[in-house]
């Protein structure tokens, strides 16, 4: 499984938006846990990579930047309908550009504290 960017629906009308998720049809695994992330912008998120947790990443609120094994940047933004997928064994740092942006993460794993790998170097050790 690789990094992608995935699209999904956002139905508008006068009294507002909606975006429905399906865990049947759109999703590439079984959802265990879902959580938001209410960033802050000179403050940088996840920092970590994850052993054997996959995570979809989608944006709730604002332009959200998502550096990728410190080479690839993806910029997501709920108004391109597009969120993002990241495997396990990929190292990620989020930035927001507003207090209020908010990034809606589902994940197919419980929280599980040996799942992350919050040094670098040792990622790049178990990538090889």
């Amino acid at each position: 499984m690789q990094v992608k960017l995935l699209k999904f629906n956002i139905f508008k009308d006068d009294s507002g938006l909606l975006l429905p998720i399906s865990f049947k049809k759109e999703l590439p695994f079984r959802i265990k846990r879902i959580f938001i992330i209410f960033g802050k912008k000179k403050f940088v998120r996840s920092k970590h990579a994850h052993i054997k947790s996959k995570q979809i990443y989608v944006p709730l609120n604002g332009k959200i930047k998502v550096l990728v094994n410190k080479k690839k940047e993806f910029v997501l933004d709920k108004k391109k309908k597009q969120s993002l997928l990241i495997p396990e064994k990929t190292w990620t740092e989020i930035y927001f550009e507003k207090d209020d942006d908010s990034l809606l993460v589902l994940t197919d794993t419980e929280y599980f504290k040996n799942d992350y790998i919050r040094n670098y170097n040792k990622f790049k050790k178990l990538r090889k």
